[in-house]
């Protein structure tokens, strides 16, 4: 039994040996005896792929006008396996119609003895011919061997600056990213969308690719055929913004930046935004961040001029950058006081210009003063939102804060300050500022309500100084007060359709949260604003004086600490029946009645341009 064993397992080790012997002698007469033979017949019958970037989605406002398109353009390719023997005189001939030197050329081909791309490997080495060009290489195609031209789409932007941050803009793969992009298919060289639409949509609008296939060895000939893969366009966007209300917020901006500026004695601005939504359904009409730039110098890679003169106006300033609101969020620190049960809305609070808020340390009283010293009197709720009374609004913050000038001061500050600066925070969390409003854009920031710790955080806090929120969380805000307690999430995106007309997707109206807005409080509130644009003694009575519709607003005035204060405004209209709401931040503008109202001004006039509006 034993030797049987022996004798098997003996033979299965001649087996195993003879194998692997007959597998090297295989290995080497392919390798090195017949090696060039084979590598011969791979390189014969090889296939290789030039990738046609398919033209991307155009995107287009509510109206059908073109803002982001695609343009066809004529491109060279250079493919080596038919031209690699003759790529310096093919070099040599097109450099003089190219307006090249041929060494450039010669670069561009990547023909040398180390390329950087594998050998066969298309490469496109001249963008962009022009007619003349084209009919020279159609004219000689046996003078230019490798050389195809290919049609390829370019990304134009029809309305330069027009919604330049809202749209965006396209630029190469981050080296960070690649492995991401490799994965979905993306060549090595494809733009992609890095800002704005371009990249929220960027699946939507990309399409699908095509391709230019070499195949060697394959036809009649043994030689090579060239045939193309045909690519889809991407999906188009039409968004809910109108192309003419956008231009009226950026000229508006333009205009009231050169007119501030105009003033020697002021602090020069240089930024500003505005935002128009419909507050019924969260649908965003326009948002204008001044300055704007043309996404055009981004399309085939930016030069470093270009880009310096871009660095300027690369921040959205109605997304992602949050200021201090002042006194637009006052009608809050009245609604939360009312919902507390600590004011009523005829209850009178007087206002001699100042309120002592504290002590000094030498035992004096400290006083928080009015913006207007000489003080407002009387003021009831809505009287208050019309003046914008910060007396009032100091006063119902104490109310707030559990405070009295008898408290335990070391115990107040560990335990009811907190609590009061926690009720503002989650209050304003509720119309949308100090988090994210659920824009379908990728930049925005959430802005925050901050404290010190410190007794002046409670009448710092009521007027706007200690937050810093974005025209477009203020745009949501101002929204909810006009509908009545909706947040609706907003979205510049109307619908998705494909290349030949079929709807792919529809955005509609999301409610976020609905905020219980106790319906006498809410008409006070609604009363207040209307009174600041229809009352004369209403801080924006002389802004909209002589309109042609009916509307409601809060202007807002924030120090800054350095020369002049931001200006603010919110606001809605018609007032009885809201369809376009609004909210414009001018930093370092001064008076918001005086620079940021203007602008709201502008903007609602042409939107009830038209006759079909009430």
């Amino acid at each position: 039994m034993d030797r049987t064993r022996s004798i098997r397992w003996f033979w299965i080790k001649v087996v195993v040996v003879v194998a692997f012997f007959a597998l090297l002698l295989r290995l080497f007469t392919m390798q090195i005896t017949n090696g060039e033979v084979y590598r011969a017949k791979i390189e014969n019958e090889r296939i290789d792929r030039f990738v046609i970037a398919a033209p991307r989605g155009q995107i287009m406002d509510r109206n059908g006008t073109l803002l982001a398109g695609s343009k066809k353009v004529f491109n060279l390719v250079y493919l080596p396996l038919e031209g690699r023997d003759a790529a310096s005189t093919t070099a040599n001939r097109l450099a003089p119609v190219l307006h090249k030197d041929p060494n450039e050329l010669l670069t561009a081909m990547d023909v040398g003895d180390r390329p950087k791309l594998p050998w066969s490997q298309p490469r496109r080495i001249f963008s962009n011919a022009d007619e003349k060009q084209l009919s020279f290489v159609r004219e000689h195609p046996d003078a230019l061997p490798g050389i195809h031209i290919v049609v390829e789409s370019k990304r134009e932007y029809p309305q330069g600056h027009r919604a330049s941050h809202v749209i965006g803009y396209l630029n190469s793969i981050p080296a960070e990213e690649w492995m991401k992009y490799q994965e979905q298919g993306y060549p090595l060289d494809a733009q992609i969308g890095v800002y704005g639409i371009e990249k929220r949509y960027e699946r939507y609008l990309r399409g699908r690719d095509g391709a230019l296939v070499i195949q060697s060895g394959m036809d009649a000939s043994g030689k090579f055929s060239v045939s193309e893969v045909p690519s889809v366009p991407g999906h188009n966007l039409t968004l809910n913004m109108e192309a003419r209300l956008q231009a009226a917020a950026e000229q508006a901006l333009q205009e009231q930046i050169r007119a501030i500026n105009s003033d020697p004695k002021k602090r020069k601005v240089s930024h500003a935004s505005a935002v128009a939504v419909n507050p019924n359904t969260g649908e965003v009409l326009a948002m204008a961040s001044c300055p704007g730039f043309n996404p055009n110098i981004w399309v085939g890679g930016i030069s470093p001029e270009n880009y310096r003169a871009f660095q300027p106006a690369q921040q959205n300033w109605a997304l992602q950058v949050p200021v201090a609101p002042g006194s637009t969020v006052k009608p809050l620190t009245f609604l939360l006081a009312f919902e507390k049960g600590l004011v009523t809305p005829r209850q009178y609070i007087h206002d001699p210009g100042r309120l002592q808020v504290g002590w000094e340390t030498n035992g004096n009283p400290h006083y928080f003063y009015c913006w207007d010293r000489a003080g407002h009197g009387d003021v009831d709720a809505r009287k208050a939102l019309a003046v914008s009374c910060n007396v009032y609004m100091y006063q119902l913050s104490l109310w707030l804060g559990k405070y009295s000038h008898s408290v335990d001061a070391a115990r107040w500050l560990k335990t009811d300050l907190p609590a009061a600066i926690e009720n503002f925070r989650n209050y304003h969390s509720q119309f949308g500022l100090g988090v994210s409003t659920g824009i379908d854009l990728p930049e925005e920031v959430k802005g925050r309500l901050y404290a010190t710790g410190q007794l002046a955080d409670l009448p710092f806090t009521a007027i706007g100084q200690n937050q810093f929120y974005t025209a477009m969380q203020l745009a949501q805000y101002v929204s909810v007060l006009a509908n009545g307690g909706k947040r609706m999430e907003p979205h510049v995106v109307k619908e998705i359709t494909s290349h030949d007309g079929k709807l792919v997707s529809s955005i509609n109206p999301k409610i976020l949260n609905e905020v219980p807005i106790h319906p006498e409080a809410l008409k006070v509130v609604r009363d207040g604003m209307r009174d600041a644009i229809a009352k004369p003694y209403g801080t924006a009575h002389q802004t909209f004086k002589g309109a042609s519709y009916t509307a409601a607003g809060k202007t807002g005035t924030a120090e800054t600490g350095q020369g002049e204060d931001n200006a603010l405004f919110i606001g809605y209209a018609p007032a009885e029946n809201p369809q376009i709401a609004v909210a414009v931040v001018v930093p370092g503008g001064g008076h918001g009645s005086d620079s940021s109202g203007p602008i709201a001004r502008k903007i609602l006039d042409v939107y009830f341009q038209e006759g079909n509006r009430p």
